[in-house]
């Protein structure tokens, strides 16, 4: 086996096969496994070593920034604490003449997601960490994410009651596809580096000398003279010793 890996024919075939797989790497895909109702920042962090060597010029590490839009609260709701309690209101009654001064703290309910992909070169198992942070509204002070999702959560119909947890949740994704992907790629690539080692041993890489290159053609290394179909060992023409 090791022998057949060590012949041009077979690096040749190994290295369009390898030149395959890299170029199949978009093969991976990002989903969410959640969905909510309100808007959130999605960070995408990709931890796949080979992915970024072929992508040196543009390097995929992280992404942030990617805002995820559905239909909800935020930010036409915000959470507020004031003589009531904690309860829900919409943001134009920020505006009103002393509502502002009634008010002991405040804040935007705000969702973070980040996305983590591990494996060689595409993804074989994804991260997903979904979070909720406060953002402040104005000098007014800010609401603990406690306070905020619970002000949410009560607002809310009893079939979403528990829609705003303030503890992050953590999702492990394995993605099959890609981990059959990375398996026979890493396969693949060892197969690979096995046949690059005999590129120095192989024949193609040897100069003939004038006296193989006779030999190899059934005639006399000294004279060159034609032996093929004769049975003596030396040359009828100069009496050289044939070997």
């Amino acid at each position: 086996m090791i022998k057949t890996l060590r012949t041009p024919t077979v690096f040749v075939l190994l290295t369009i096969v390898l030149g395959g797989w890299l170029l199949s790497h978009k093969v991976n895909s990002i989903f969410y496994a959640w969905r909510f109702d309100d808007q959130y920042w999605a960070n995408r962090h990709v931890h796949r070593p080979f992915y970024h060597l072929i992508n040196g010029r543009n390097p995929l590490r992280s992404t942030s920034g990617l805002r995820i839009h559905s239909d909800g609260l935020a930010p036409h709701k915000i959470a507020i604490r004031d003589a009531s309690g904690l309860r829900v209101v919409d943001t134009s009654l920020l505006q009103s003449p002393g509502f502002v001064e009634s008010v002991e703290a405040a804040g935007f309910l705000d969702f973070h997601a980040r996305i983590d992909e591990f494996g060689l070169l595409a993804s074989m198992l994804i991260k997903q960490t979904y979070s909720q942070r406060v953002l402040p509204y104005s000098d007014v002070p800010m609401l603990t994410v406690e306070e905020a999702c619970h002000a949410f959560n009560t607002q809310n119909p009893p079939n979403n009651s528990g829609l705003y947890d303030p503890i992050p949740k953590v999702q492990w994704t394995p993605w099959y596809p890609a981990i059959i992907h990375d398996f026979l790629f890493l396969l693949t690539l060892i197969a690979y580096l096995i046949s690059l080692t005999a590129i120095p041993r192989w024949t193609i890489w040897k100069r003939l000398t004038p006296a193989q290159r006779r030999r190899a053609k059934s005639q006399c290394p000294a004279c060159a003279y034609e032996l093929k179909g004769l049975s003596t060992t030396t040359c009828p023409e100069c009496g050289n010793t044939i070997n």
